[in-house]
């Protein structure tokens, strides 16, 4: 669990530093996939290249904000490059 907590915190860390403007299917420092941009400017949903577990990303004033992306059904998500579509991680 700390693992887990101290990676989300580096990737926070990381996107903050850099920024998250990118387009569908770009590659941000080989790392983050954009899925898809939001409808409000400057929101996108990620995933990391690595986990392919899906963040979402927003960036406001000069700033990223990034956090995992969860279903309805309150599950984490992976994004599923076969098939193109996220899905739940279920436990």
């Amino acid at each position: 669990m700390r693992k887990i907590l101290i990676s989300v915190f580096l990737v926070i860390l990381v996107l903050t530093l850099m920024g998250c403007t990118m387009k569908n299917g770009q590659v941000l420092h080989d790392r983050f996939v954009c899925i898809e941009e939001r409808n409000v400017d400057y929101e996108y949903l990620v995933y990391d290249n690595d986990t392919f577990i899906v963040y979402y990303c927003a960036w406001i004033d000069a700033r990223a904000a990034l956090c995992p992306y969860y279903s309805e059904n309150g599950y984490i998500c992976r994004y599923n490059v076969e098939t193109k579509s996220i899905e739940e991680i279920i436990h």
